[in-house]
């Protein structure tokens, strides 16, 4: 998975609890910007995002997209689609 916004790192990737990983994100530029399925790259197609606390309890629901403000910390849970048979 590659995440193409600059100014954004990952800092932590994890299993989540319940399925998928859980990413721990960081705005370090000092500017806004939003990560969207044009900008995150996955080696599967992605089934959903949900917005998470850093004890994985959802926030938000089948989000599209995320803005981060400068020096914004964030949890990601990420859920892939099955692999083809």
């Amino acid at each position: 998975m590659t995440i193409d916004v600059p100014g954004v790192v990952v800092v932590d990737t994890r299993p989540a609890a319940d399925g998928g990983i859980m990413l721990h994100l960081r705005e370090v530029a000092g500017q806004t910007t939003t990560l969207d399925s044009g900008n995150v790259k996955t080696w599967t197609d992605l089934e959903s995002a949900t917005e998470v606390n850093a004890l994985g309890d959802t926030i938000q629901d089948g989000i599209e997209s995320l803005e981060l403000r400068p020096y914004d910390v964030r949890f990601v849970q990420l859920r892939f689609a099955p692999p083809p048979q």
